[in-house]
């Protein structure tokens, strides 16, 4: 399985954009989202692991279906 930053790489080839955003106000105060974005319909929360950390199959698989990257292309489908 690829680590975090291999998966996020990748997804750069098909246009996708990691972004970041905050969020005030909520239950536990601040909170800091980040996400791999392309357009409305493809969008998806990216786990709070370190960019060397190595994803986990259900990881890898949740994310291609999120974001419609084929599953082929990191081994899993």
């Amino acid at each position: 399985m690829p680590t975090l930053g291999e998966f996020i790489s990748h997804a750069k080839q098909y246009g996708f954009q990691k972004r970041t955003a905050m969020l005030e106000g909520g239950p536990r105060g601040r909170a800091r989202i980040v996400y791999l974005w392309r357009d409305a319909d493809h969008f998806a929360e990216l786990p709070g692991v370190r960019q060397t950390d190595r994803l986990t199959r259900h990881t890898v698989e949740t994310l291609c279906r999120q974001l419609g990257i084929p599953g082929e292309d990191f081994g899993v489908g």
